[in-house]
């Protein structure tokens, strides 16, 4: 029989900031003002959600995918439930697995009350395609952009871009992963997705004591939240066998910036960033990551992922 292990990956500590310019990772814990963690190393007690693969119907060669843009009810923290917005559910949304050459086609609905857009965060796109302010979709609009894969395999992200309201968006929940592969990935990779393969998206938010989502505590570059969830929950945990698994981290904060580490000081291998695919493998202890950008980390133990923190250079 296996050894089951866990993996505790929500983000604890209170050491992590929002900035504007990024200096290297420190090796101490430390506070941030405004920032504070409602969960403790002792409660772990959620599995972690794994966003669903979104399915493609087939229409001759083109795979055609739709997303739904809604409002919803999630419950998030013990205080209560509280208003949310998702793509095909409440909060956040499925996982786009496209592979190269691929040719797609997205109807994206926007059930929301209000206008918004949908944009392909690090994908190659025609400029039609491409989801920023310039291509916005009003309540009660479809819009159905359509391209060709032309990138090599990488960890991306979907977000909306709408003039003005971009933060307010992706803070309410809108997002998800995409992932490209291609046929050169490494055979010795993790590559099940939800098994060894997970995707984490981190992001702080603030609630009142109802527990409903609130839009507070602006500090210059944008808004910091009070409590730390990886994929829309807090306190949540991956339980694996003794194996190497692969993280697919995304930092979906709208303003704050995570160094992250493993406990014990223990290395971990960068295997992708936000370019795709490294060389080799990099042996490290730390890593940044400020909001939107993505990094693949390779690990083979039993460990918490926490967040320290880091020398700002001010």
């Amino acid at each position: 029989m296996r050894r089951r292990q866990f993996l505790r990956v929500a983000v604890l500590s209170a050491g992590v900031w929002g900035v504007g310019s990024l200096a290297g990772c420190g090796s101490q814990e430390g506070s941030a003002s405004g920032s504070r963690s409602i969960t403790s190393a002792s409660e772990f007690s959620t599995a972690l959600p794994v966003p669903p693969l979104l399915e493609a119907a087939r229409n001759g060669d083109i795979s055609h995918y739709s997303m739904r843009l809604q409002a919803g009810t999630s419950s998030i923290v013990p205080a209560g439930p509280s208003t949310t917005w998702g793509i095909n559910g409440p909060f956040l949304g499925p996982t786009l697995r496209l592979k190269q050459g691929e040719k797609l086609r997205v109807d994206v609905k926007n059930d929301l009350p209000e206008t918004t857009s949908l944009h392909w965060h690090g994908m190659r796109v025609p400029a039609d395609a491409d989801g920023g302010p310039h291509s916005e979709i009003a309540p009660g609009e479809t819009w159905s952009p359509e391209w060709t894969v032309d990138q090599p395999a990488a960890t991306l992200w979907y977000h909306p871009h709408p003039h003005g309201k971009t933060e307010s968006h992706v803070y309410k929940g809108l997002g998800g992963f995409i992932i490209v592969d291609d046929t050169e990935e490494p055979t010795e990779f993790p590559h099940e997705y939800g098994v060894d393969d997970f995707p984490v998206i981190i992001q702080d938010k603030s609630f009142d004591e109802s527990g409903e989502l609130v839009e507070a505590n602006r500090a210059g570059v944008g808004m910091l939240g009070n409590t730390i969830l990886t994929n829309g929950t807090h306190g949540a945990h991956i339980e694996v066998g003794a194996q190497r698994i692969r993280l697919r981290l995304l930092n979906g904060s709208t303003a704050r910036t995570y160094c992250l580490g493993l406990t014990e000081d223990r290395t971990f291998e960068l295997i992708a960033t936000d370019g795709g695919r490294l060389a080799a493998p990099l042996q490290l202890d730390r890593i940044l990551l400020s909001p939107g950008e993505r990094a693949d980390l390779n690990e083979g133990d039993t460990v918490r992922l926490r967040s320290f923190a880091h020398d700002l250079g001010v």
